[in-house]
């Protein structure tokens, strides 16, 4: 059902396979479980010490990205949007 990030881009490949270090600092991630192209878990795995968030469901699309953009704003420093 889900593909390994190798098999979508053979660049992947040559990625290393944790982020750890001060560059995990730098790094967010906000996956869903009900991602239809890739599975959540390689990512969890691979962001092991980044900041990570894990949605129930979801999808490929990330159509509830709105719902978020207050922890994304966030993350880059940046104050909340008035609404």
């Amino acid at each position: 059902m889900f593909k390994q990030h190798a098999d979508l881009h053979p660049r992947l490949q040559q990625l290393p396979g944790v982020v750890q270090g001060r560059f995990a600092e730098t790094q967010a991630r906000i996956d869903g479980t009900g991602d239809e192209v890739l599975d959540y878990r390689h990512a969890v795995k691979r962001y092991h010490g980044c900041r990570q968030i894990v949605i129930e469901g979801g999808d490929h699309a990330f159509r509830d990205f709105g719902e978020y953009l207050d922890t994304v704003l966030e993350f880059c420093g940046v104050s909340a949007l008035h609404r």
